[in-house]
């Protein structure tokens, strides 16, 4: 890849000789427009909640939705871009009541999925089925 563009670089500089190649800005890198349908990302990183053990904070949601869509998870700059859409997405599931979140190390926020008491006291995650109105049951989320 660095050959073919020095290759290139040689060839603006064929038909310029005065041309500044390091004023060639970089494309910022975007993920495709099909990597994800509407609320795919929701569920994903919902599902990865739920079967965490302790809670997770908004990188490390980011760093499992990479493993689930078979993208590198050691680009650091791919985590570093996917870490916002995943925070967005989370703070909308916690509008919509289903996740909470609790201060983390520094500036970190830990989320988890919200828990509501149902029945004689059992705590269960919330799911679309919960009837979240009902009387004997109870939400616990800020």
């Amino acid at each position: 890849m660095v050959a073919d563009l020095e290759s290139l670089d040689a060839t603006i500089v064929q038909f310029d000789p005065d041309f500044q190649i390091e004023s060639i800005k970089p494309k910022a890198f975007r993920p495709p427009k099909d990597w994800s349908n509407r609320g795919q990302l929701s569920r994903i990183i919902l599902s990865v909640l739920r079967q965490a053990s302790e809670p997770l904070t908004t990188r490390d949601n980011a760093r499992q939705l990479l493993i689930e869509r078979a993208l590198d998870k050691s680009d650091q700059r791919l985590l570093r871009i996917m870490t916002k859409p995943v925070g967005v997405a989370l703070w909308g599931q916690r509008e919509n009541g289903l996740v909470r979140c609790d201060q983390g190390p520094g500036q970190y926020l830990l989320w988890e999925i919200a828990l509501i008491e149902g029945p004689r006291g059992a705590f269960l995650p919330i799911s679309r089925e919960s009837h979240v109105h009902d009387r004997n049951i109870r939400v616990f989320f800020d």
